[in-house]
Parts: C-alpha cells; structure tokens; sequence
C-alpha cells in the first residue's frame, strides 16, 4: 500500500506491507522506517515507532498525520481496528 502525506511545502510517500509480525512503513525519500503493529490502528503502539523512525529528518510532523491515516485506512480496508 502506498501512503502519500503533503503539507504546503512537501509530499512524502510512505510504503506500507506486511510481514510475519505484524506491518512496516518505509519512506523511501527519508531512508526512514520502522515496524508497525499488527492491528493498523494501535496508535499506542504505532506512534512512538514513527517518532523514531523520523526524528532528526526534519518530517517529524507526519507522524501523527500517518498514525492517523494508517487507522483510517485499515477501517476502510476492513483491517483490525481497534
């Protein structure tokens, strides 16, 4: 799946997959990524990861931006929620 997150400045792509644990997320233009959980929409789980994964890139505003985007996608994918 492929995620894209723009502000007035910038676009970043976001990939998403699954893996035997659960998902990731690259950012390919970052060299950025980081596991995500297996329930798409564990912001608990999810948001520190991302916080990692982009600190110091300058992008650290499209965590809370993909968080939010991973939950909604996963609702209307028919992806566990919770």
């Amino acid at each position: 799946m492929e995620i894209s997150i723009a502000d007035q400045d910038s676009d970043i792509y976001a990939i998403v997959g699954k893996y035997i644990d659960g998902y990731f997320i690259c950012f390919p233009t970052l060299d950025a990524g980081c596991p995500l959980a297996g329930n798409l929409g564990d912001m608990w789980w999810n948001i520190p990861h991302l916080k990692t994964a982009l600190n110091g890139s300058g992008f650290e505003w499209v965590v809370w931006f993909a968080a939010y985007a991973l939950a909604d996608m996963a609702r209307y994918l028919g992806l566990s929620v919770e």
